[in-house]
């Protein structure tokens, strides 16, 4: 099992944060408002067709209003949400991790009286319940 947050490539006519959007819409089927300013960044390898290229990615916050009961790659993913300092020892890549476990400190101001848990969706389908955040999402 390899713990990630949903990530994909620029799309063109979208700002990154509206991009970010639509991947956390089709990897975990979650949907909200993404805060238009990355939190941080970090370096990760990204695979293709052909192999596995070093990409820079940038993350975004997603205040999340509602998951989906289905969306895109549903078979192919689940979902898990935790406390900040509980994700960031299941993810794989420091950088994502640094920035996880500093989640807390980076909210927006007006987002951290709200902020419980985190979705990190799991690349791997299989039998794992969808957990939902404390007081629903």
């Amino acid at each position: 099992m390899r713990f990630i947050v949903p990530k994909g490539w620029p799309v063109k006519g979208l700002k990154d944060h509206q991009a970010a959007a639509v991947e956390a819409r089709e990897e975990a089927g979650l949907v909200g408002r993404t805060y238009p300013k990355p939190i941080g960044s970090y370096l990760a390898w990204k695979r293709q067709k052909t192999g596995f290229c070093l990409v820079k990615v940038k993350v975004f916050l997603i205040e999340v209003q509602g998951h989906l009961d289905g969306w895109k790659e549903k078979g192919q993913r689940s979902i898990a949400w935790l406390k900040a300092e509980d994700a960031a020892t299941l993810i794989d890549e420091p950088g994502l991790a640094e920035i996880v476990l500093n989640l807390p400190r980076r909210l927006p101001k007006k987002w951290r009286s709200n902020a419980r848990a985190i979705p990190l969706v799991d690349q791997i389908s299989g039998p794992h319940p969808i957990i939902r955040p404390p007081g629903g999402a």
